[in-house]
């Protein structure tokens, strides 16, 4: 499997996007248990190191740090906050613990906590690839995990394979291709708006990888691939 195997960019990304990033990370030999210790003893120590870390700040200065300028500028221009802001938020200031969730899903959301840098999880085995990258026209409809019929919002990033819509950044993740308890090949893509940078999403994916292997010491990477708006 090469990178055009399993994600391209369109050329409406790369021309409406310059500097953006997006990408993914393919592994085989995961597993997707409820919950796992190691995976467990990991969220707690992230627990503490983001209350560490943002120890004595609000929501606006936190917003101020790290990615969270350049993912809450893409999300004001839809009229919307960076929910990932609002996540941390929720864990320093208001000391709730980070939510639990099927240990895959949990493996990049804490690598979205860490980072700031938004990700989503696929069952690589269900995916018709490659994963396209583009920007939506408002036309692209697709169902959620609820079960909901949504539309893209009108040039909003979104992520498609060949059978349809994956994810888009402001609407979220389709029911789709989504990771299930049975799942054993992963695909994690990410977005990442301008300001961000190709090393910054190199290594967020490589501490995804890092978690996936709290739960399956075994797993193979097979690629991963960065792509750079404008490039």
């Amino acid at each position: 499997m090469n990178g055009t195997d399993l994600f391209v960019a369109t050329p409406a990304w790369h021309a409406a996007y310059p500097g953006a990033g997006a990408g993914a990370l393919a592994m085989r030999g995961v597993a997707n248990p409820e919950a796992h210790p190691a995976l467990d003893a990991a969220r707690e120590r992230l627990e503490t190191e983001l209350r560490s870390r943002y120890a004595g700040m609000t929501r606006a200065e936190i917003r101020q740090t790290g990615h969270f300028p350049a993912n809450d500028a893409y999300y004001r221009r839809f009229g919307q906050t960076y929910h990932v802001l609002l996540q941390v938020d929720s864990v320093v200031n208001k000391g709730k613990p980070i939510p639990r969730r099927a240990a895959l899903v949990e493996a990049a959301f804490m690598a979205e906590l860490t980072t700031g840098i938004l990700t989503a999880s696929h069952d690589l085995d269900t995916l018709s690839l490659p994963v396209t990258v583009d920007v939506a026209t408002g036309d692209e409809r697709y169902v959620l995990y609820s079960g909901a019929e949504q539309p893209c919002k009108t040039g909003d990033m979104f992520m498609r394979d060949g059978t349809g819509v994956l994810t888009s950044i402001i609407a979220g993740p389709a029911r789709y291709g989504r990771v299930l308890p049975e799942t054993t090949a992963a695909l994690f893509c990410f977005y990442a708006p301008a300001g961000i940078g190709a090393e910054a999403a190199r290594e967020h994916l490589k501490l995804i990888e890092s978690n996936v292997r709290l739960i399956a010491p075994d797993a193979e990477t097979i690629r991963i691939v960065t792509i750079t708006g404008g490039l």
